[in-house]
């Protein structure tokens, strides 16, 4: 399965991000997620609050067990997101 959502400020309605999902249950039961921000919009928590929303919505409407993000060496950014997730390293 693969899902892209649009993030959207609610005050404006202007995309301001997207976030992703990939997964499978075939052999493993583990999906990834990814999300990116516009520049001017972060450090405001809407990665935090969509990821939050999409991982809660996967464990509850889907079989997957274990939800895993990729991060690049030195985005702090995103670090701070998977951290608030409770992700572990």
């Amino acid at each position: 399965m693969r899902w892209v959502l649009l993030i959207v400020e609610l005050v404006s309605h202007m995309v301001i991000g997207d976030i992703g999902f990939y997964g499978t249950i075939q052999d493993v039961a583990e999906g990834e997620i990814g999300f990116a921000i516009l520049y001017g919009f972060r450090g405001h928590g809407y990665a935090t609050e969509a990821a939050t929303a999409l991982v809660k919505w996967t464990f509850a409407q889907t079989e997957i067990e274990r939800i895993i993000v990729r991060i690049e060496h030195g985005n702090n950014n995103s670090v701070r997101v998977a951290a608030k997730l409770r992700m572990q390293d």
